[in-house]
């Protein structure tokens, strides 16, 4: 009971100390992040499955109605294959949520690099009743490769008769390759990943890239639809110290508040966790 994340995604419940990548992809913008509820999880030795009901965030609803949305979100993942070399993970979400205050909604999202406030890709403000995100995701893990994807779909029913219904669409793929002999640290009972511990004392070091989409184009809304592409090194000093340097080249710009951009950035991260 709290101020949770509500349970979606795999690259969402993984804590930003643990992705691969400084910033998380760009379909990440469907993810609903933390809001005030109540959730219960339960899990085996390969299996987990978490659900619960939300309202707002903390700060709650941001207008004079002061009427606040509600949701429920619901997430599985199982390994059928989990051993010390070798993990299969897969896993599903669905969020519901009814949208409460003025009846509007918003998604816009920025490249890959957040060191920069330009929104990319932007739906602008549009009415909303509710809507509906859903996501499949699946991991492969062998010794020191890993591969990853997932696949989001959110569904929008509208407010105003005679709006027609939206649809929006993103995905990721990346992959990643220790040149140490370590590994990505999985927790089945989370259906997430954690800490990566070097075996030898001159640390472990991963190469990675990764491919993502978001389409934010559909009826009467041109939010503008990205391809980006990401590069990373990490460096694992110790089990509590990283160095990241990621190169995000965004690839395709369709449409949107800024069509035909194709921005391009370095970014790096000192990472001491206590």
């Amino acid at each position: 009971i709290g101020h949770v994340k509500e349970p979606f995604s795999l690259q969402s419940m993984t804590s930003s100390k643990y992705t691969t990548f400084i910033e998380r992809a760009l379909p990440h913008v469907f993810s609903e992040g933390r809001n005030i509820g109540i959730q219960t999880t339960r899990h085996g030795d390969n299996w987990m499955i978490a659900g619960g009901l939300f309202g707002d965030g903390r700060d709650g609803s941001t207008n004079a109605t002061n009427n606040e949305g509600w949701g429920a979100a619901v997430r599985a993942t199982m390994a059928p294959i989990i051993t010390d070399q070798e993990i299969l993970h897969l896993g599903a979400s669905l969020s519901l949520r009814h949208i409460g205050g003025n009846h509007t909604l918003r998604f816009r999202e920025r490249p890959e690099a957040h060191i920069s406030d330009t929104r990319i890709v932007d739906t602008g403000t549009f009415d909303a009743n509710k809507l509906t995100r859903a996501a499949l995701e699946a991991a492969y893990i062998s010794g020191p490769f890993h591969i990853q994807g997932e696949y989001y779909h959110t569904a929008v029913d509208r407010q105003l008769a005679g709006n027609a219904d939206l649809s929006f669409n993103g995905y990721y793929v990346e992959a990643g390759l220790f040149l140490t002999a370590d590994s990505l640290n999985y927790k089945a009972s989370k259906g997430s990943y954690s800490r990566v511990t070097p075996k030898n004392n001159d640390g472990a070091w991963q190469v990675a890239a990764r491919l993502s989409n978001l389409d934010l184009n559909d009826q009467d809304i041109a939010g503008g639809e990205a391809d980006s592409l990401t590069l990373g090194l990490n460096w694992f000093a110790a089990p509590n110290i990283r160095f990241s340097a990621n190169y995000v080249s965004i690839l395709d710009v369709d449409g949107g508040p800024t069509g035909d951009d194709e921005p391009n950035a370095f970014i790096f991260r000192s990472q001491l966790e206590f």
